[in-house]
């Protein structure tokens, strides 16, 4: 609960920290930040807020939600490790093991980064995911969760400032292990500077939508793993974007 924590769970090598360790704003285990000296003169971070669901089912925005929205996960690892050091350790075969998470077959804790144009399909594929623990248990009762991180993607903490993408599941696993989603268009997506939208020759600014996988393992306690993608809006041709002001989205 205390600062530590924040420092060291951001180190976590989980899918959610590992590899932007120099993205504070990305969020993790160890919360969000956001940069206070927007000069990047003394790169100094502050917390951020973060919109949860808490267990009243209300929904929450505060800078303590950007940790405890995790908290059930890093308890139950917490959990898991001290099984380890009385079971023999995590390479013993005995306790519970994280899930191996693979998304369009991408692997490990670095962020999968996708190219993406406005309105477009986009289908993520998490079914080579594999359970350590399924061999054990004989159930192999992956759960998956996708969600958009939308918070990364604002600037003011405006929910109306960017879209919800949402998502189709499918697949053989509880909850899908495939998803779709249709991105916003262009007029939603993509913001030119001050004015009018696209004049000519000027380069839009399209926004960044970061797609989290959860994945519980099927092990006691169980363990979560996750896959980070990054889905980049391209700009579009200029015919394509209709001529609306910036302060109407």
């Amino acid at each position: 609960m205390e600062g530590d924590s924040p420092c060291f769970l951001h180190t976590m090598q989980n899918g959610l920290n590992g590899g932007p360790l120099d993205h504070p704003g990305w969020g993790g285990w160890g919360g969000r930040y956001t940069l206070l000296d927007l000069t990047r003169q003394s790169m100094h971070y502050v917390d951020t807020t973060d919109f949860v669901v808490g267990k009243d089912n209300k929904t929450w925005a505060s800078n303590h939600a950007s940790i405890w929205r995790w908290r059930q996960a890093f308890q139950d690892e917490m959990s898991a490790r001290v099984q380890w050091s009385i079971l023999g350790g995590n390479s013993s075969g005995a306790g519970s093991h994280p899930p191996v998470v693979s998304v369009n077959g991408s692997c490990g804790s670095k962020p999968l980064e996708i190219e993406v144009q406005p309105g477009q399909v986009v289908i993520l594929d998490a079914s080579g995911t594999y359970d350590p623990d399924g061999n054990v248990t004989g159930k192999n009762e992956l759960q998956f969760k996708w969600f958009h991180y939308w918070e990364i993607t604002t600037l003011q903490g405006n929910r109306g400032e960017v879209p919800q993408l949402n998502f189709t599941l499918s697949g053989d696993r509880v909850n899908g292990s495939i998803a779709s989603t249709t991105l916003p268009i262009a007029e939603l997506a993509c913001a030119a500077p001050p004015g009018l939208w696209q004049p000519e020759g000027v380069q839009e600014i399209c926004q960044q939508y970061h797609v989290i996988l959860e994945v519980t393992g099927s092990g006691v306690p169980p363990i979560r793993r996750y896959k980070r993608v990054i889905l980049k809006v391209q700009p579009p041709p200029a015919t394509q974007v209709k001529n609306r002001k910036r302060d109407e989205l």
